[in-house]
């Protein structure tokens, strides 16, 4: 589905909105996406998730990052801008940490779906980790 051009926000009207806002708010070319809160249910899986996995590297070379974390998605040959707040993101390559953002491409990515979000979820961000070469891509559906 297209959008008239006049609800595409620049990037810098994006960061104006987020310094504005307590919501997350994630962008994707041009189109802002509000993100739910989270679910009781939500918050016990992403956090065991999170201690599983921060157990499991530690000492490793990769690390395991928890939302509200954002993700600027960057890679050679690819256009636009993307800013993401997975639930979960495990980072290999550390060049790309900022001191408020990750800047590349995660090793990993973990969403928990909600029922208002499950299409932003299933094939939005699906088809963008593809398009940048997640290498895993975990759906968790509670």
């Amino acid at each position: 589905m297209s959008m008239p051009k006049e609800n595409f926000v620049t990037i810098r009207e994006y960061y104006e909105l987020r310094e504005q806002s307590d919501v997350l708010l994630e962008y994707i070319d041009g189109v802002v996406c509000m993100s739910p809160s989270p679910s009781t249910i939500h918050q016990r899986i992403s956090g065991r998730l999170h201690a599983q996995l921060f157990n499991l590297l530690e000492g490793k070379e990769c690390e395991v990052f928890h939302a509200p974390f954002d993700i600027e998605l960057k890679k050679e040959g690819v256009e636009g801008n993307k800013i993401v707040i997975p639930d979960l993101s495990v980072i290999c390559d550390k060049s790309g940490l900022t001191q408020q953002k990750y800047i590349g491409v995660p090793a990993m990515i973990i969403e928990i779906i909600s029922p208002s979000n499950q299409s932003h979820d299933l094939v939005t961000k699906l088809n963008i980790y593809m398009q940048y070469g997640v290498k895993e891509y975990w759906i968790v559906n509670p």
